[in-house]
């Protein structure tokens, strides 16, 4: 039947061959007479079991399963490296909600001054980049990471809610953010202010938010690693912090 069904299919809006080759037997009267009225002669619908027609068939058979396994390994890749990749991330993260779409946000600057910030956003595991945005920092003076990212989350969530450009009309089910940049603190109370004023901006609105460390150690001002690592931990919305191996399934 389908077999039958897929000739049917085949032969809509072409022309059928006066010979058609198939790998088993069916009931094929039918099917016989509508395609031989396509063609305006007798059509022929032929299982052979042995000779060079045979061999045709099992050529066939055996391009057909290479095609059919080579898709889905395909398939298969593309799903660990998407979908596959975010339920992964939603394990790893211990997140409420699997993170459909996810934004990572950095800072940076020439010399210090003009400083931007980049949101790049992943939808089901895979780059989105129609979603792609830039910040202009407006607010901040000054070489100020963790200030200047305050300032762009707090943006972005206004555009959240006053929904005027589509592009910030969904709630991000996690955000990605670096977490040691704290670089011109010499006081731990002023870096943990700092971070406080961030990180209050994730929870008012539950929003997950992972916070990555690279190697920097030296650039963490008042800081260790550690220790900055512990107080984002004391955070109900931090859901990691760690080098950014977690994160690696996605992207």
């Amino acid at each position: 039947e389908a077999i039958s069904s897929f000739i049917n299919q085949y032969y809509q809006n072409i022309i059928p061959a006066k010979e058609i080759l198939v790998s088993c037997k069916f009931s094929n009267t039918e099917l016989e007479e509508y395609l031989s009225s396509k063609l305006g002669k007798k059509v022929d619908i032929i299982c052979p079991e042995k000779a060079y027609k045979k061999h045709l068939v099992d050529m066939a058979m055996k391009n057909a399963k290479q095609h059919l396994e080579k898709n889905l390994a395909l398939d298969r890749k593309k799903y660990e490296r998407s979908m596959g990749a975010i339920e992964k991330l939603k394990q790893a993260l211990n997140l409420p909600v699997l993170p459909k779409r996810i934004e990572c946000y950095d800072i940076s600057n020439i010399s210090g001054t003009d400083q931007v910030s980049s949101m790049t956003v992943f939808t089901n595991g895979e780059k989105d980049r129609k979603e792609y945005r830039k910040f202009k920092i407006k607010w901040v003076e000054g070489n100020n990471d963790f200030a200047s990212m305050r300032e762009v989350i707090a943006r972005r969530l206004k555009e959240f809610d006053e929904k005027k450009d589509s592009s910030f009309s969904k709630k991000p089910d996690l955000v990605v953010i670096t977490g040691d940049n704290v670089k011109n603190c010499a006081d731990p109370a002023d870096t943990k202010k700092l971070i406080d004023g961030l990180m209050n901006v994730f929870e008012s609105r539950n929003i997950p938010v992972a916070v990555t460390f690279g190697n920097h150690d030296s650039e963490t001002g008042a800081m260790s690693r550690e220790e900055l690592m512990a107080y984002y931990n004391t955070f109900s919305c931090s859901v990691s912090v760690d080098d950014g191996e977690a994160l690696s399934g996605c992207g």
